[in-house]
């Protein structure tokens, strides 16, 4: 199990890539559901499907996720009630409009706070987080965190306490979500999708026999002042966060073959229908526009995607997404040998051993596909990059603000995009990127006195670039640099030399410029080195952690490639070029004969305690680490 170090979150998506995998023990309560046959007609391909046998009751380890980018739902599956829990990506509180923002950059001048601890480190080796933190932090104000829609809940009515064959899947073949049963030779089916082509998320209910569809919509806000209103065939949810004024709006239209379709209050119910399709978006007003994030009222772009989706069928509907959806999930097949038995996906997951077995090689094909379903259904282009949950988010106060942690949690979520073909998922990414560059700037300047921009170490949708203080995790200007790499590997992987002309190379050089500005001369060997650098691994600040020299290693000799390449700025490649040859390698041997980059050297005579030097073993003769 993954433990938490130092502040840290747990890896993106973690909980979601282990707990709905995992499945838990479902415990359906005062629920009677009887297994046997399989109404909710299985996926296509079951190696790539989740599927239980009961519905899910908790939010975090047995619902199951779908998405678009930027809306998101948690299926339930429940017999008698289901609950769609939603979100859409930029519901923030925090930021402009909540009286304290300043984007985590001083309040007050420190001209001489950065000298003063590199002066200490120079002369001590190391500070105590808490002693830098006092020096450099900050108290965290309008940080903000990402916010719960709401949920939506399908009462059922008239559905019995019992029934047979129950389903719950997650088909990421086709990235639907179905539930089915049986009951008095009726089968019941629910099938959902979160459409990128229509920026919406559609639920089609249907029952064997024509007469059979009838349910109550209601819906609930965790929002103080959250306006429900009821017209027609649509519910439409409206507020405005107190906390910083954001408005943010959804909308529901039901529509129904047979039957009756009442509203009133603040439902709609449908009774006696042969089949229903419920269509729902939301949005709010935030822009990734810097200093105020505010863009035009949600209401008219809510409203054209709900109404463009309701005038489709479902069958239509169902098509784009899939066809959406495969054209980018179908380019990495993976056969480690593996056969799928036909249990359910929990009972997988707790008799994996590990060993060679084809089923356990099933666990592991269906959980490497599930991370790139997470990853195309949590980052679309147009929304914002994958946060630590994705999309999904329950909790008006999620874990770590469900924010972006660029110390190498956003960086982790993009891992997989270019190695396992899904370039497009970058898009957001960078566009986030992007959008740090103005307020970094402000925060390079203000704080270091240095051109170039620069991010700390977590950031938010609102350009948060400057610090907070707690001790063990407020520092980190390197996070801008490793930020770049993902850009030059997209260059790397792709050969697109207009973007790297036009996206990558104008954020990198910036970010070169702010290191050769920034780094510091060790006065012990004339070596530049960051500083002051901590290593969340190994505890105390110093200069020229091992990581911290790596990452601006990398970046500098990206930048000078990335000019080369582009034929540009042979003045400042040269200077960039300077500063990497002055740069510390940043893998040493220690005074114990152990390289720092965690490789062992036995053949290495072991340094004078308290002095190091480069490792001959992981830096061959005339080149840096990489």
């Amino acid at each position: 199990m993954y433990r938490p170090r130092h502040g840290h979150p747990p890896p993106p998506l973690a909980r979601r890539w282990l707990a709905v995998a995992a499945g838990a023990a479902l415990i359906a309560g005062t629920l009677a559901v009887v297994p046997g046959l399989h109404p909710a007609a299985a996926a296509a391909n079951p190696a790539l499907a989740l599927w239980y046998d009961e519905p899910a009751t908790d939010w975090e380890t047995q619902s199951l996720p779908i998405g678009n980018g930027a809306l998101g739902a948690s299926v339930f599956g429940g017999v008698q009630t289901e609950r769609l829990q939603y979100n859409e990506k930029t519901l923030w509180n925090g930021g402009p409009g909540d009286g304290q923002y300043h984007n985590g950059n001083w309040t007050s001048p420190r001209p001489t706070a950065i000298d003063d601890v590199q002066a200490q480190l120079d002369r001590d080796q190391r500070m105590a987080p808490s002693t830098v933190a006092s020096r450099l932090g900050g108290p965290r104000a309008g940080f903000g965190a990402y916010q719960n829609f709401g949920d939506a809940y399908l009462d059922m009515t008239g559905t019995p306490g019992a029934v047979n064959g129950y389903r719950r899947e997650l088909d990421i073949a086709e990235a639907t979500a179905r539930v089915g049963y049986e009951h008095g030779g009726v089968t019941y089916r629910r099938e959902y999708i979160a459409s990128h082509p229509r920026n919406a998320i559609v639920a089609r209910l249907t029952a064997s026999q024509a007469g059979r569809v009838s349910f109550v919509l209601r819906h609930t806000s965790p929002h103080a002042g959250a306006a429900l209103t009821v017209s027609g065939d649509r519910i439409t949810v409206r507020g405005t966060l107190p906390n910083n004024g954001i408005v943010y709006e959804s909308q529901f239209r039901v529509i129904t073959d047979g039957g009756t379709r009442t509203s009133g209050g603040d439902r709609i119910t449908v009774a006696g229908a042969n089949s229903a399709t419920i269509v729902f978006s939301a949005g709010t007003n935030y822009a990734q526009a810097y200093p105020s994030y505010r863009g035009a009222d949600p209401h008219a772009r809510v409203t054209a995607a709900v109404d463009a989706a309701a005038a489709q069928s479902w069958d239509a509907l169902w098509a784009q997404h899939v066809a959406d959806y495969k054209g980018l999930f179908d380019r990495v097949s993976l056969d480690i040998g593996q056969q799928m038995p036909d249990i359910p996906t929990d009972n997988l997951r707790s008799a994996y051993t590990g060993g060679s077995g084809a089923a356990d090689r099933a666990l592991e094909a269906l959980f490497f596909q599930y991370g790139r379903y997470l990853l195309i259904a949590s980052s679309r282009a147009g929304s914002l990059p994958a946060n630590l949950q994705g999309v999904w988010n329950n909790s008006t106060s999620p874990p770590w603000a469900a924010d972006y942690h660029v110390n190498i949690n956003l960086q982790m979520n993009y891992w997989p995009a270019e190695i396992t073909n899904l370039g497009e998922t970058t898009a957001p990414l960078f566009d986030f990127v992007d959008g740090l560059r103005p307020p970094g700037r402000v925060t390079a300047q203000s704080m270091f006195g240095a051109p170039g921009w620069v991010v700390h170490n977590e950031t938010t949708p609102f350009g948060y670039t400057g610090v907070h203080d707690w001790p063990t995790s407020f520092w980190f200007p390197e996070a801008a640099a490793w930020l770049c790499q993902h850009l030059y590997d997209h260059y790397r992987f792709s050969g697109d030399t207009a973007f790297l002309r036009d996206r990558a190379y104008p954020a990198m050089r910036e970010v070169a410029d702010f290191w050769v500005a920034s780094l510091h001369t060790d006065p012990r060997d004339g070596r530049l080195v960051v500083s002051p650098s901590y290593s969340p691994e190994n505890g105390d600040f110093t200069a020229g952690a091992s990581m911290s020299q790596q990452i601006v290693w990398e970046l500098l000799s990206n930048t000078v490639a990335a000019s080369a390449t582009l034929g540009l700025d042979a003045t400042a490649r040269a200077q960039w070029q300077s500063t990497l040859d002055r740069l510390d390698p940043g893998l040493r041997i220690g005074s114990w004969g152990s390289c720092r980059s965690g490789r062992a050297t036995g053949t290495t005579p072991a340094t004078p305690t308290g002095t190091s030097r480069t490792c001959s073993a992981c830096t061959p003769a005339g080149r840096s680490p990489r």
